[in-house]
Formats: structure tokens, C-alpha cells, sequence
């Protein structure tokens, strides 16, 4: 599988999901520049979230920030919708 160009007026890209994000293959499969975000929908569970690395202590034992055992959701996994795509000088914000 080839790579898709990255267009270089867009440092950051986001690919939204709502409620259908369990579909969505997985992040690998998009360009390093764009970088999936949830959209608030019915489901209220938690959502996945990146890979922040091993810390340096304790290593994959630690459980990272933002993970419950009880599937509650976490609200910093959303981004706002936005009326209109960002410019490329535009500040960055977690919207789609």
C-alpha cells in the first residue's frame, strides 16, 4: 500500500468520526499529518486515544492518564465541530 501526499500548507489535518467510530479501521492508515478526532454522539463509553509512550517508570504496567475499567467516557477524547475548515496560518485548536 502506497502512501497519500501530504500537502505541506497543512501542518495538521483531523479526520472526524461520531457515532459510527468503532468502523473506522485505525489511525495507520492515514497520513502521519492527519490525526483521527471523536465527535460527541450517542455513545457515551470511552474512546480509544494515542499512544503517549511508556513511561519512564513502570513502563506498559502503568495505567495511562484518562483509562477507567468501567468504560465511562472521558470528555477531553472530543473536538468541537467547526463551522468552516482553518486556514493553513490560522491557530491550531482541536476542532474538525
Amino acid at each position: 500500500m502506497g502512501t497519500l501526499p501530504v500537502d505541506p500548507k497543512w501542518a495538521e489535518q483531523r479526520l472526524c468520526v461520531g457515532k459510527e467510530w468503532h468502523r473506522f479501521p485505525s489511525h495507520f492508515f492515514l497520513p502521519p499529518n492527519v490525526r483521527v478526532g471523536f465527535l460527541r454522539s450517542d455513545f457515551r463509553g470511552l474512546l480509544p486515544k494515542y499512544y503517549e509512550g511508556a513511561p519512564h517508570e513502570g513502563g506498559t504496567r502503568v495505567i495511562p492518564s484518562g483509562m477507567n475499567d468501567l468504560n465511562r467516557e472521558d470528555p477531553t477524547r472530543y473536538v468541537r465541530a467547526a463551522p468552516h475548515r482553518r486556514r493553513a496560518h490560522q491557530k491550531k485548536t482541536r476542532s474538525c
